[in-house]
Parts: structure tokens; C-alpha cells; sequence
């Protein structure tokens, strides 16, 4: 199973409560994360760390705020999958 499936599984009950039009945005911004991760040749969460971050946001261009809706996404992830990325 490749790692944009397992961020999926993982989320399903975070995507289903609350505010959901934000968390549905969280989700988004969680698997665009991972498909980077994976373009730059992870194969595995712990193969994720602040190198792949801090290329993600500088490629992306994004401003302050937007990487760190990233991060705090990326943080929660993290707790699911036992703290493999080390971000």
C-alpha cells in the first residue's frame, strides 16, 4: 500500500467530525504533503523528516501562515501513525 493510501485510512475518522469543510481541507493538504514525500522518494513515514518540509513549502511558495496549517496537520498525522515523520 503506498503512503497517500495509508494517510487516507488513517484520517477517515478525523474527516468525519466536526467542522468539516476544514478538516476535509486539512485532509487535502495532508495527502499533497505525502504525494511530495513521495515524488522525492519516501517509501515510509519515517523517511519524512524537516528536509522534505522545509523543500515542500519553498517549492510550494507558501507564506507563514499556510505552512503552518501544514505543519499542525502534518503534527496530528504524525500522533496517528506513532510518530514516525520528524518534522
Amino acid at each position: 500500500m503506498n503512503l497517500r493510501q495509508v494517510a487516507w485510512e488513517a484520517t477517515a475518522g478525523h474527516r468525519k467530525k466536526g467542522a468539516k469543510k476544514y478538516r476535509h481541507l486539512q485532509c487535502t493538504r495532508l495527502l499533497k504533503f505525502v504525494a511530495f514525500a513521495q515524488k522525492r522518494g519516501a517509501r515510509d513515514f519515517g523517511q519524512i523528516g524537516k528536509r522534505t518540509f522545509i523543500s515542500f513549502c519553498k517549492e510550494h511558495k507558501l507564506s507563514t501562515k499556510t505552512a503552518e496549517e501544514y505543519r499542525k496537520i502534518i503534527s496530528f498525522f504524525n500522533q496517528l501513525v506513532d510518530g514516525k515523520i520528524h518534522i
